[in-house]
């Protein structure tokens, strides 16, 4: 079950228990069911355990962890959202130098290879350009992962 609906039934009232895997997994096989794993049949076992246990924990929501859970989720997709900026980076870089750029691109080495770059055609500019705003992108990104870090 999620924290926001264990807070909100316990808001209204209900007293959530945590009922564990193998206890509810017991039941399911002690059941007429065969110890089938369906959505009806993990339910009913999970309520009968839960119905049946002597002293299961109650759930308590801790807001520190459920704060760290929430930053590191989004620390996640920021390295997500890098990687894939990287990746359209390097793209770029390799169709703007001949020889290609080299793995493990950062942007210091991005910048490097911005600072040689001369196109004189309209196509090479626009790619250049493209290039310089996917790197201030991406050290934009670098700063907010290590403060989220």
């Amino acid at each position: 079950m999620g924290a926001a609906l264990a807070e909100r039934l316990r808001e209204d009232g209900f007293t959530i228990v945590d009922v564990p895997a193998k206890l509810a997994r017991r039941v399911r096989l002690l059941s007429t069911g065969l110890g089938r794993k369906n959505d009806p049949a993990d339910a009913l076992s999970v309520g009968i355990a839960a119905w049946s246990a002597p002293a299961l924990r109650t759930v308590e929501i801790d807001h520190a962890i459920a704060a760290l859970r929430a930053l590191t989720e989004h620390r996640d997709d920021l390295v997500r959202t890098r990687t894939q900026l990287v990746n359209r980076l390097h793209v770029l870089l390799v169709k703007l130098i001949p020889s290609g750029q080299a793995r493990g691109l950062t942007a210091d080495s991005a910048a490097g290879a911005l600072r040689r770059i001369r196109p004189r055609d309209s196509f090479g500019r626009t790619l250049r350009a493209t290039a310089v705003d996917l790197l201030a992108e991406l050290r934009r990104l670098d700063r907010r992962i290590t403060q989220i870090t």
